[in-house]
């Protein structure tokens, strides 16, 4: 999986630092022919900035953001699965 955004604003330098590191993720995933599942996207608003109603504090998943989490992972836990 890769790293989940944190915090708030959305060019913050530790946004530039996650995205960098979800690049290689991808990049070594693809090199070591495994899976990687970048689902950040998911928990963030139209304006770029960590949905509080996921991550109340920018950084750490509600309830509603570990559901989302978990149905995002679903299909692809349920095709590895069947692998």
């Amino acid at each position: 999986l890769g790293v989940l955004p944190a915090h708030n604003p959305p060019r913050s330098p530790l946004r530039h630092s996650i995205h960098e590191v979800n690049s290689l993720l991808a990049a070594r995933a693809a090199d070591a022919r495994a899976r990687f599942l970048d689902i950040g996207p998911a928990f963030l608003e139209p304006d770029g900035s960590v949905s509080p109603e996921l991550m109340p504090d920018g950084c750490h998943l509600s309830s509603a953001g570990y559901a989302l989490w978990a149905a995002l992972m679903a299909p692809t836990l349920s095709e590895l699965l069947k692998e």
